[in-house]
């Protein structure tokens, strides 16, 4: 690993987990800006793998889920191997692949605030804080997403199931030393 660079204070505003997540992110060894999958697999922190999704996008158009970890498969089934439309439709599925391939091709990170509904209807916002990684298959590129769940307090739990992500919002890019997009 190398030295970590802190996190942004985007970041920080979204809390402890999302905070070690870029830590651990940031300190991976890197080539061109970026750690490489086996990297980050190697000793990826227990505690967080559980919301994190690792998505693979081949182009400005498809998003295909790598491993989704276990709370997330908690409340929205396991989507592992499964494309975007699986969660994301219409206007928020253009709009989650656009910032992938974007955050991939660059490469940046970003920060994304989604609007998801239960199968009862329940409304439910959710951060992620999305960041790239290399890796061996040609044509694709890869992306881990520490997500935020909702808590069983709001009730949300009870309500069932995440059927689908009905909005999502523009990104907050996040500079890790390419750029952001214009």
């Amino acid at each position: 690993m190398t030295e970590a660079t802190p996190a942004p204070a985007r970041v920080v505003d979204l809390g402890p987990s999302f905070v070690a997540f870029w830590d651990y992110w940031a300190a991976l060894s890197k080539s061109s800006l970026v750690p490489h999958l086996r990297d980050y697999l190697d000793h990826a922190p227990p505690d967080l793998q559980p919301n994190v999704v690792l998505t693979d996008v081949s182009s400005p158009n498809e998003m295909t889920i790598r491993l989704t970890g276990t709370a997330l498969a908690d409340v929205v089934g396991e989507m592992t191997g499964s494309h975007a439309e699986r969660i994301y439709q219409g206007e928020a599925r253009r709009a989650a692949i656009a910032a992938a391939w974007s955050a991939a091709s660059l490469p940046c990170g970003y920060i994304i605030r989604r609007t998801v509904r239960s199968r009862s209807g329940m409304l439910f916002v959710s951060n992620g804080l999305v960041l790239p990684l290399l890796t061996d298959t040609a044509g694709s590129k890869t992306l881990a997403g520490y997500n935020e769940l909702p808590q069983a307090d709001t009730g949300f739990a009870r309500e069932g199931q995440i059927e689908q992500v009905q909005e999502v919002d523009a990104p907050v890019w996040l500079d890790i030393g390419a750029g952001v997009p214009a």
